[in-house]
């Protein structure tokens, strides 16, 4: 599976190259002078093309886990249909590869539906069904507001933003009403945030280390992640809720509220109720062992939660400045005893981006912070990171350097991401980037400390 992997790889990075410097407009002409019959009949004109291309090989220095390299391998297609009236439509895919290889291999194919969907569209309202991009909230890294839009996390921390949104299967309603706009969104089936496969590196729950990403360390967890098995999302094809936003922009104040109910795409791992009533002290290896013949002893629930937030935005001379709040009703907890509990919790985050008038230079940083009341549980309650980017082009921008990073402020906890790009070729860029983790245990960026890499790739976005 891996050999047809690497092929397919090689062949999107062959085409890529070969794809016209304005990727889509030229590709369009192209089909349309093939069937310009058909088009000057029909009166429907066509697009059709790659949006997103991406290929990179990473190498891991410490060798975490008998893992000595990864290869990530993205393309997005999709075809257009927009006469110029009233209706339009958009049939799209996502074919994404992951493999990591050493002493063992593992491999990850991913082929679904990109933005696919159905629109009508007049000046005053627009009508969406179908799966969609759907981006609410105005932070450009994490936003609080965007709570039901799934992520691929194939790659934990280490994900690139415009990699990790997934589309949605939804009605989407868009009224405006001037500078004001009422957006109803209604999942009609539920989609889980993308995990990597159980045995990569980047899997939130750690059986070595006995660690489930973002919890403190306990001995009797450890011993019960040792022994246990894990199921994930089984499928089923529920709603996952529905959300209201009203919002202005264009003024010198853009602002927004949402009020959501829908399903948490992040999933979390629940222990078996059967187990639990035994933990933590009188569970054993053999009860451990039972539990698991009859179904899996952790297994991820996607639970409820409503809702409510806010966000604000404007802009001054060369900068702008984002605030956002969200409060959600029910977030899953895990207590001491191991019982699963939820709780009210606070999500806050406030930014400020910069363009320097003498330097072609951007300049980001976001300040994070979670709470929530609950003091007997593995997850920490407060949570406070400062994270960003800063992107420098010079040469006429042919060559950019970048860094990404986060920094725990209450909890030691760092990660960083530079980056060498060279974009003075028409076939897309080429880039050098290292990763680096570090961190307390209760911390993000300390769970993945093993899995320090460098990577060389090359990328494209057509649209």
């Amino acid at each position: 599976m891996h050999r047809v992997g690497l092929l397919l790889a090689c062949c999107w990075l062959v085409a890529a190259l070969a794809v016209p410097e304005n990727g889509w407009a030229e590709q369009a002409n192209v089909l349309q002078a093939t069937s310009t019959t058909v088009s000057a009949q029909a009166g429907k004109p066509f697009r059709a093309g790659f949006d997103d291309l991406a290929l990179e090989l990473g190498h891991f220095p410490g060798a975490a886990e008998h893992i000595d390299h990864q290869l990530f391998s993205l393309a997005r297609y999709g075809l257009v249909w927009d006469p110029g009236g009233s209706w339009s439509a958009r049939l799209g895919a996502r074919l994404q590869l992951y493999y990591e290889f050493g002493d063992r291999r593992i491999s990850d194919v991913d082929l679904r539906a990109d933005e696919s969907y159905l629109r009508y569209s007049r000046p005053q309202r627009r009508i969406t069904i179908g799966t969609q991009h759907i981006a609410w909230g105005r932070m450009d890294i994490e936003s609080p507001m965007d709570q039901f839009t799934p992520q691929d996390l194939t790659r934990g921390l280490a994900s690139a933003y415009d990699h990790q949104r997934l589309s949605v299967p939804a009605l989407r309603w868009e009224e405006y009403l001037g500078e004001r706009k009422i957006d109803l969104v209604w999942l009609a089936v539920f989609t889980p945030t993308r995990l990597p496969e159980q045995q990569s590196l980047w899997y939130p729950i750690n059986r070595r280390s006995g660690q489930v990403l973002g919890t403190d360390k306990d001995p009797q967890l450890r011993t019960l992640l040792r022994f246990s098995t894990i199921g994930e999302y089984d499928g089923s094809r529920e709603s996952g809720g529905a959300a209201i936003r009203y919002s202005q922009t264009g003024s010198a104040l853009d602002w927004a509220v949402s009020l959501q109910r829908v399903r948490t795409p992040r999933p979390y791992f629940e222990i078996d109720p059967r187990l639990q009533r035994l933990l933590p002290n009188r569970v054993n290896l053999f009860e451990i062992l039972r539990a698991r013949t009859r179904r899996e002893t952790f297994r991820a629930v996607h639970p409820w939660t409503t809702i409510v937030g806010g966000d604000l935005g404007g802009s001054m001379d060369n900068a702008t400045w984002r605030l956002e709040a969200a409060w959600s009703s029910d977030v899953a907890m895990t207590t001491r005893d191991f019982r699963q509990v939820t709780a009210a919790q606070w999500h806050l985050a406030a930014a400020w981006e910069y363009f320097p008038e003498l330097a072609d230079l951007r300049v980001q940083v976001q300040l994070n912070a979670r709470h929530h009341q609950r003091r007997d549980v593995l997850e920490r309650r407060q949570q406070l990171q400062l994270l960003g980017d800063v992107d420098w082009y010079w040469d006429r921008q042919r060559w950019r350097g970048s860094l990404r990073y986060l920094a725990g402020v209450m909890v030691r906890e760092w990660y960083l991401n530079p980056e060498l790009a060279y974009m003075g070729t028409t076939t897309g860029e080429w880039y050098l980037a290292g990763h680096w983790f570090g961190g307390g245990d209760q911390s993000l960026a300390g769970f993945y400390t093993d899995n320090d890499f460098v990577a060389i790739g090359w990328r494209r976005r057509l649209r």
